[in-house]
């Protein structure tokens, strides 16, 4: 998985069938975040989508506009990886199951 949403965490948490050893580090992973809006849902966006995440965030929010069903050449020159860079500014980082996580405040 690449966006883990806090929400389904909790599901999984509750849920009899997961694995013991999951639940231990779900259980980790929001006490560390929970003061934060786990109830809310947190996303974590894990550091190897990120990137993508980071366009998607920008196109989401108008800064490049384009039709369905047309495609934007000023996205060919944006340096995304410098984007992406500063848009980390405002997030934290967490590491699940050996992996490293985006995330911020819901």
């Amino acid at each position: 998985m690449s966006i883990l949403d806090s929400r389904d965490l909790e599901e999984e948490l509750n849920n009899p069938d997961t694995d013991e050893e999951r639940k231990e580090t779900i259980k980790e992973l929001k006490k560390e975040t929970e003061n934060y809006g786990w109830e809310h849902g947190i996303f974590f966006v894990s550091e190897y989508e990120w990137e993508d995440y980071c366009r998607d965030f920008a196109s989401d929010c108008g800064y490049l506009e384009t039709r369905s069903d047309t495609f934007n050449p000023l996205e060919n020159c944006i340096d995304w990886k410098k984007w992406s860079d500063l848009m980390a500014m405002d997030y934290d980082q967490v590491d699940f199951e050996g992996k490293t996580y985006y995330w911020r405040e819901a």
